[in-house]
């Protein structure tokens, strides 16, 4: 199952005020996306603007997107930042490289990450520090976790995960779920 990923503030809020305009009001806006394990890159997109919030691009969903080959898995990350990706197709990379930054690119309405998991072209789920994840799941780190797929500053600030139920964006079909700090991604 795709996951979708955006940054809470000490507040709890995924944003400065509520609905903003500025993309850079957002809390996961630009901030630096690793990989998550070693492997190639098999697909990349980066020609597409970040879209203003509120205002999807319908036409390419994903957005800018990498697609990276793992032993384990073939890892989808969408909706990444116009300009910002750093991989081309054929590439090997290490577990812990920067790969991108977080944008509003493709069929969204705010800033996030989308990220997805598929083994012999069969999504499957995502885990973090080996633990499945299902509705309403609680993930939490007391220590920085360095080399994973986002890799947060030491103070304390949060990650929302929204679960999608089903292949949409649509804010009707997310299920929130919310963790602590510095998760490892998978």
């Amino acid at each position: 199952m795709a996951i979708d990923i955006v940054k809470l503030n000490s507040l709890g809020n995924r944003a400065d005020g509520i609905a903003p305009r500025a993309l850079s009001a957002y809390e996961i806006f630009g901030e630096t996306l690793y990989s998550p394990c070693q492997g190639s890159i098999f697909k990349v997109r980066k020609s597409l603007p970040d879209n203003p919030p509120g205002h999807p691009d319908t036409e390419h969903p994903e957005g800018n997107y990498i697609v990276l080959k793992c032993a384990e898995a073939d890892i989808f990350m969408a909706h990444l930042k116009a300009g910002s990706i750093r991989v081309d197709p054929g590439e090997v990379v290490t577990s812990g490289q920067p790969l991108a930054k977080i944008g509003n690119s493709g069929n969204t309405l705010e800033p996030h990450l989308h990220i997805g998991a598929a083994k012999d072209g069969k999504e499957i789920g995502l885990q973090f520090n080996g633990r499945s994840l299902s509705i309403n799941s609680v993930i939490s780190r007391k220590k920085e976790v360095h080399k994973n797929a986002i890799n947060l500053n030491a103070q304390k600030r949060r990650f929302a995960l929204l679960l999608r139920a089903g292949n949409g964006e649509r804010r009707g079909q997310r299920q929130r779920l919310c963790y602590p700090t510095n998760s490892s991604m998978i």
